[in-house]
């Protein structure tokens, strides 16, 4: 029992990892592509995607805020694609899954 509870919290952990993965790494393209030729550096991006004081988001003209926070939503869409796929595959498999009893009665020893 404590077997599947390890494997349904280690599945919980790698999903957010890989779906924070995407979500990092998708924002960061679409800023870059969105906000190519504005003079911000690479750093100044990652910080807007990670959400802490970002002068991108901050200090930036309504333009340069509206192209930044349209990045960062898109990116976020693929993340709930993603999942959502995810989800999907795995209803598929559990079709070929083979239907058993998984718990048997216990042996009732003769004292």
């Amino acid at each position: 029992m404590n077997y599947i509870n390890l494997a349904q919290i280690g599945s919980i952990v790698i999903s957010l990892t890989i779906s924070g993965t995407i979500f990092q790494n998708l924002a960061f393209r679409n800023l870059q592509h969105a906000l190519a030729g504005q003079g911000f550096s690479a750093a100044e991006l990652r910080v807007a995607v990670a959400g802490t004081k970002s002068l991108i988001l901050e200090n930036g003209s309504p333009l340069v805020k509206e192209l930044a926070i349209k990045a960062i939503v898109d990116a976020m869409k693929k993340v709930y694609v993603a999942t959502i796929a995810a989800g999907g595959t795995q209803i598929i498999c559990s079709l070929f899954l083979k239907r058993e009893k998984l718990f048997l009665k216990p042996e009732v020893s003769s004292d």
